[in-house]
C-alpha cells in the first residue's frame, strides 16, 4: 500500500475526529515562491505590471513553525501558490521537512524537461504525490505518468474533445476576464492558503491580496488563526452565496462548490450554533 493511499484511507476512516480537531481543514496550499518562469496568457503574470515576478520565497523556519503546528493533520499540504515551487531554493528541504504528511508538489514540469530535478529527487525528499500542469502536450510528462503511480498529469490544452471544459480556468477573482457568480463558496471552510511569509489569505484566487490577511503563523496557531471573527464572518456570507459583501469574491468566476461540502455543512452547523 502506498503511503498516499494509506493516509488517504487513515483520513476517511478519522475524518469527522480530523474535521472536529482542525475546524474542517482538509487541505493547506503553501504559496513557496513568488517566482514563475512562464508567462501564460490565462494567468495575471502574461503582464509583469499586473502581477511581477518577485524574488519571495518561504523560508525553511516557516516551514518548521506550520509542522509544529499541524501536529495531527492528515489533510494534504500542496505546495503550489502563486508561482512555481520548484524555484524555490530550498525546495527539497521544504518537502523534507513536511515529509510526515500528505504532500503534493503542483508543477508546470519544466523542472523534469530542463534536467533541474528529477521525479525520483522529489519522491525520496518525501513527496507524496506530484501533479503536472501539461499546457504544451508534452508527451515527456505521459511518460512520466506511465513510469511512476505519484505523477498525474492535469490537461490544460485543447485537445478537441468534449472534456476540455473540465481544464477551463477562473479568471482569478476578477484579474483576467469580467465574471461573478452567486454560487457559495466553500473555500474558506476546508482551504488554508499560507503565503510565503507566513500570512494566511483568503483564497487561490485572491492574487492581489484584496482581502486583508488574517494572520501570521510566527504570530499566532494557525487554528486561532482561521478560527477568528474575520474568518468567521466572511465563511458565513460565502456560505450564504453573499460574494457581493468582499473582494474578491465579488468578482469572481470560480464556482466554489467543487470540493469541501462536508467542511461547509460542518461550518454551517457551527456558524448556526448547532456544534461547539
Amino acid at each position: 500500500m502506498s503511503k498516499h493511499f494509506a493516509n488517504h484511507l487513515s483520513f476517511r476512516l478519522q475524518n469527522h475526529k480530523q474535521t472536529e480537531k482542525f475546524y474542517g481543514i482538509t487541505a493547506i496550499e503553501l504559496n513557496v515562491t513568488e517566482l514563475c518562469n512562464r508567462t501564460c496568457s490565462f494567468c495575471p503574470r502574461h503582464d509583469p505590471k499586473v502581477y511581477p515576478n518577485q524574488k519571495l520565497h518561504m523560508s525553511l523556519d516557516t516551514v518548521y513553525v506550520l509542522k509544529k503546528q499541524l501536529k495531527g493533520f492528515l489533510g494534504q499540504i500542496q505546495l503550489c501558490g502563486f508561482g512555481e515551487p520548484t524555484l524555490n531554493p530550498n525546495i527539497l528541504e521544504i518537502c523534507n521537512i513536511l515529509k510526515e504528511f500528505n504532500t503534493e508538489v503542483v508543477t508546470n514540469g519544466d523542472c523534469f524537461t530542463k534536467n533541474k530535478f528529477t521525479v525520483d529527487q522529489l519522491l525520496h525528499a518525501g513527496v507524496d504525490n506530484i501533479l503536472i500542469s501539461d499546457y504544451d502536450k508534452n508527451p515527456f510528462f505521459k511518460e512520466l505518468e506511465l513510469r511512476y503511480e505519484q505523477v498525474k498529469v492535469r490537461r490544460h490544452y485543447d485537445d478537441g474533445s468534449d472534456k476540455y471544459d473540465e481544464y477551463n480556468f477562473t479568471n482569478r477573482g476578477g484579474l483576467m476576464f469580467e465574471g461573478y457568480t452567486d454560487n457559495p463558496c466553500y473555500y474558506p471552510t476546508y482551504q488554508v492558503i499560507i503565503d510565503w511569509n507566513g500570512e494566511l489569505i483568503l483564497c487561490c484566487n485572491d492574487w492581489l491580496r484584496k482581502q486583508k490577511p488574517f494572520g501570521n503563523i510566527h504570530d499566532n496557531h494557525i487554528l486561532a488563526i482561521w478560527n477568528n471573527e474575520e474568518y468567521r464572518n466572511i465563511r458565513k456570507n460565502l456560505l450564504a452565496g453573499n460574494r457581493s459583501l468582499h473582494d474578491p469574491c465579488k468578482s469572481c468566476s470560480a464556482k466554489g462548490t467543487v470540493m469541501g461540502e462536508e467542511s461547509a455543512i460542518y461550518w454551517k452547523n457551527k456558524l448556526e450554533n448547532k456544534i461547539d
